[in-house]
């Protein structure tokens, strides 16, 4: 337990990084980029489990940057990160396979994707999205291409530009709530999309 002023990078290993709890063991990213950095080839065998994620900054994935990797991701609390980039996710932003579960992302900020950028078949479940801004559009979700599932996730008081902007992509909603929502404004543009 206890505040490690770091940015991690997984450096293409399957490894496992596991804390205390997320309460009380925490990341920050001292605003000098993302807090952790998994983009290089990693598999669901690459695990990211019991911390808090703050302070990230950077031009995409504040929080957690996982392009072209497919990280297992499991009680984090990830806030106060910030992307600076246009696509760009700044809660996380999430490719290939990643599975993100049993987490909070609050008060992060990006151009489009406030909380999470996520594109392929990334899979996010049991979550809560809350009070994250989306200064041009996703302020909750920005969804580009591939199938994303969402399942049993609260979404609530999000701001700024659309709360789920779906483009190009086939995106399953199911068993959520999305309430509170500061405007009302949804965007798909999509193959299909599902609500359940």
């Amino acid at each position: 337990s206890g505040t490690y002023y770091e940015n991690i990078n997984f450096e293409g290993k399957n490894i496992t990084l596991k804390g205390e709890s997320r309460k009380n063991t925490i990341i920050d990213g001292n605003n000098s980029g993302p807090v952790v950095n998994i983009s290089n080839g990693e598999t669901n065998d690459a695990k990211l489990v019991n911390f808090t994620l703050i302070n990230g900054y950077s031009n995409h994935g504040a929080g957690i940057y996982a392009q072209n990797s497919s990280p297992f991701l499991d009680s984090l609390i990830i806030k106060d990160c910030y992307s600076t980039g246009d696509l760009d996710g700044g809660g996380a932003r999430l490719t290939g396979n990643a599975i993100l579960s049993n987490s909070i992302l609050i008060n992060n900020s990006g151009r489009k994707g406030g909380a999470l950028l996520l594109s392929d078949s990334t899979i996010v479940q049991n979550c809560i999205i809350v009070n994250n801004e989306g200064r041009e559009s996703g302020a909750a979700l920005q969804l580009m291409g591939g199938v994303q599932t969402i399942t049993n996730t609260v979404i609530v008081e999000n701001y700024g530009g659309s709360t789920i902007h779906c483009q190009g992509c086939d995106a399953d909603i199911i068993n959520s709530t999305i309430s509170n929502v500061r405007n009302t404004n949804f965007y798909f543009s999509i193959t299909s999309q599902n609500f359940c």
